[in-house]
């Protein structure tokens, strides 16, 4: 699509029968409001990035689409090329899970000092790995 068309999306996905969707939590929610399963008959692949996927979303949509296919969070920014985390294909988000760290990555939770923070502390997210960009350290 040159221009998003939330109506053309759903043509397109009709269309060529989709069977992967990468989208963002608040399409997803359009979705559930306009869409139905046969919209999504096709679909065996889901995950949502660049905002926070609630449980509840997470759960609401995975019940509309075909069985054993989940909608799952995963966690990136550019520089990981936009996946740093994600679940399991077809696991289900318990609670708000940005999924788990991907092979070949490392991550900490760093405080202002940059050492390493524990569980439960609140920190800036440092991650590392061969998927970065070369200029970015």
């Amino acid at each position: 699509m040159a221009k998003y068309d939330f109506s053309l999306l759903r043509e397109l996905v009709r269309k060529y029968r989709a069977s992967a969707l990468f989208l963002v939590p608040v399409i997803y929610s359009r979705i559930l409001q306009e869409w139905t399963p046969e919209d999504l008959k096709h679909v065996r692949y889901a995950i949502s990035g660049a905002a926070f996927l609630s449980a509840d979303l997470s759960r609401r949509l995975s019940a509309m689409l075909p069985k054993g296919v989940t909608v799952g969070p995963n966690w990136g920014m550019t520089e990981t090329t936009t996946f740093g985390t994600q679940l399991e294909p077809g696991e289900l988000d318990s609670g708000g899970s940005v999924g788990r760290l991907l092979p070949h990555l490392e991550l900490k939770v760093a405080g202002h000092d940059g050492e390493g923070l524990g569980p439960e502390e609140v920190g800036e997210i440092c991650i590392k790995g061969n998927t970065k960009e070369p200029l970015q350290k």
